[in-house]
Formats: C-alpha cells, sequence, structure tokens
C-alpha cells in the first residue's frame, strides 16, 4: 500500500474509533482526549516528524528557493504546533505561565493560541492553513512543481477535510482534538513524502511510524502523570472533558454533574456555576438547582443571577417564601458585617434593593 492509502486508512479508522467510543461512552471520550494524553503526545512525535522531513525537503531542494523556502516555513509551523500542543511542557516541568498568560489564557497554559485577545482566531487560521495548504495544494500539484513546491499527497485530502469539518461543525466541545490528530498525521504524511518517500516506501515508513510512536505516546502520557502539577491538572480537567462530550450528545444532567465537580475544585468560576445550574434545570432536576443557587448566594453574594434564578425556581416549584427568606438571610448577614471596602458597599446596596423589590411583591406560598 503507498502512502495514499495508508493516510486514507488511517483517517477512517480514526473516525470510526472515536465515533464508536463518543456512542458507548462520553466520559470516557472526554478523558481519552485530554491534554497529556496518549492522543495529544501522538501530536506532537508527528508534528515533530513533519518538522525534521520538511526540514530534510529544504535541504534536498536547496537549489529551488522557492520550494526549499516553503519546507522550511512548514517546518517551523510544524515545530511550533509541536510546542502548543503539550504547552511547551509546562505541566511535564511543573512550571506557571506567567505575564499575559497567567490572566490572558483561557486555560491556564503557557500557549499562544488560547490567549483570549481579539485578533486572536487560531481555528480560523487552522481551518484556512488546510483548505489551502491541505485541499487547494494537491489539487493543483502540476502547477506548483513547476516552482519546486512539494504539495502533500492526494490520501490527506480527506484527513485535512475531516479535521476542518470538525473544526467548524463539532459534535462535543472536544471534536478539535481528533480534528488536531488528523491534521497531524496528514501533516507527517505530507512531510514523508516531500522529503522524497514515495509511493510503498513512503507507506510503509508512515505505518511504522505511526505504530511505533503509538506505543511511545503511552509510555510518554504516563511519565508526563507522575509530574505533580501534571495530576492536580488532569483531576480537574477530566471533569471538564466528560462535562463537553455529555453536553455534546445532549445529555445534561450529566454533563452537570461533572461540571459541578470541576467547579466545586475551582471554586470561584461563577460562569461555570451558571451553566451548572442552566443544565440541571434543562434536565428537568430543579431541586438540585435550586439547592445549589441557594448555596451560591452565601458564597457569593454579588453574582445577581443566582438570586433572579433562586426566585425563579422557588416560584417554579412552590416555594417562593422559602426562596425570599433564604434572600433576606443573606441580607441580614451582610447587615451585621463592617464595610470595609467599595464592594462591600456595593454589596449592601444591591442587596437592599433586591429585599426591597422582594418585599414589595408578594410572595407565593405553597398552598397557591
Amino acid at each position: 500500500m503507498d502512502i495514499n492509502g495508508w493516510v486514507i486508512a488511517v483517517t477512517a479508522l480514526i473516525l470510526v474509533l472515536f465515533g464508536a467510543l463518543l456512542w458507548i461512552s462520553p466520559a470516557a471520550y472526554g478523558y481519552v482526549l485530554m491534554e497529556d494524553s496518549p492522543i495529544e503526545w501522538l501530536d506532537f512525535y508527528c508534528l515533530t516528524a513533519a518538522a525534521f522531513a520538511f526540514f530534510s525537503a529544504a535541504h534536498q531542494g536547496r537549489r529551488l528557493r522557492v520550494g526549499a523556502l516553503v519546507c522550511v516555513g512548514l517546518a517551523l509551523f510544524c515545530l511550533f504546533v509541536a510546542g502548543e500542543e503539550i504547552s511547551w511542557g509546562q505541566r511535564l516541568l511543573g512550571f506557571l505561565p506567567r505575564g499575559v498568560f497567567a490572566y490572558k489564557n483561557v486555560q491556564r497554559e503557557m500557549t499562544v493560541h488560547n490567549l483570549a485577545i481579539w485578533w486572536m482566531r487560531p481555528r480560523t487560521i487552522a481551518m484556512a492553513f488546510m483548505a489551502a495548504y491541505g485541499v487547494l495544494f494537491p489539487l493543483l500539484h502540476r502547477v506548483l512543481r513547476r516552482f519546486g513546491i512539494s504539495t502533500p499527497p492526494w490520501g490527506t485530502i480527506p484527513a485535512f477535510s475531516a479535521a476542518m469539518w470538525l473544526f467548524a461543525l463539532p459534535i462535543t466541545r472536544n471534536d478539535d482534538e481528533v480534528g488536531e490528530l488528523l491534521f497531524a498525521v496528514a501533516m507527517c504524511a505530507a512531510g514523508i513524502h516531500a522529503s522524497g518517500r514515495h509511493g510503498s516506501g513512503g507507506g510503509r515508513f508512515l505505518a511504522r511510524f505511526l505504530g511505533a510512536f503509538s506505543l511511545v505516546a503511552v509510555l510518554t502520557s504516563w511519565a508526563s502523570y507522575q509530574s505533580p502539577a501534571e495530576r492536580d491538572h488532569a483531576r480537574d480537567l477530566r471533569h471538564l472533558r466528560a462535562g463537553q462530550a455529555f453536553e455534546g450528545v445532549g445529555r445534561p444532567l450529566e454533563a452537570a454533574r461533572h461540571y459541578e465537580k470541576l467547579a466545586r475544585f475551582w471554586g470561584s468560576d461563577w460562569e461555570l456555576w451558571v451553566r451548572v445550574i442552566a443544565l440541571y434545570r434543562e434536565a428537568g432536576d430543579s431541586r438540585r438547582a435550586y439547592d445549589l443557587a441557594a448555596e451560591l448566594i452565601r458564597i457569593h453574594r454579588r453574582e445577581p443571577r443566582f438570586y433572579a434564578t433562586l426566585v425563579e425556581l422557588g416560584d417554579s416549584l412552590c416555594i417562593a417564601d422559602d426562596a425570599r427568606e433564604r434572600i433576606r438571610e443573606q441580607y441580614r448577614a451582610v447587615l451585621l458585617e463592617e464595610p470595609a471596602t467599595p464592594d462591600d458597599e456595593e454589596d449592601r446596596a444591591f442587596l437592599i434593593e433586591l429585599v426591597g423589590s422582594l418585599d414589595a411583591v408578594p410572595g407565593k406560598t405553597a398552598d397557591h
């Protein structure tokens, strides 16, 4: 089998295996796509191998300047993406991000593509690259060959196309990880092809590489989890990934339970708590949503959505008086505190206004 056949076979295998896993066990699907899992380390090895292959291709074609420059650019791009995949060894080495990475990174990682900056559109950039290099280049290979530019083998088109589909129309929030694996395999095949290994020789090399480094990826993943920083990170992240997978397949109750465990680890992620309550409501467990909202107004009294949710759920559960009494208890507790900061004054003003509005409207009782 040549390199095209191998890439197509691997693409089909990846899609079938991960599709079956998502259908059988969304939690397991989320777990195997965590950071520093064997899947992510295989991405790293494929991209690193692609970078060295492109450097080799650039050296072989050094007399054709345009083609050599393209290969060097692709090699540097692959090395950058490989580093981003493993967060530049952050968890493996146990160091914490600083500066803009500590405050602007949505995953608290030493990565550029997760920075919460308005002009950062990594998914759009990745899809544009795959559309141009992964789909258009193979179709224009006869034209580009005149300039000494090596194009990916045509067998990588399904892998790049499937990756773009998973990025653009994901079923769950974890599907981009499967897309990244397809992208890494396709880039590895493209690098092997560019370095001069065509036909069955390139196919055998790709098959042996994927087989050997799949095992190496498992060993590296196990080694990375020996780091205390990685274990702490994985403890939290496994609930995030599982929650995302359950939410994606329309099972809000399981998603809410995993998100709640994560929210209790993180503590002050109030947006996540709002999501947990919303999912419990969506699943029909209004009582659990009510109890969480009541618990959270004692912990964080400045989040108006918790108060509004508590009143709304209290009305729907015919325990409106209980909801209003819980809010008044919080109000009385705040009045006993000595205001020390402007935030405390804002809390006091917010609760005074809220309790005043509740007292102005008669609450429902259980008899109603």
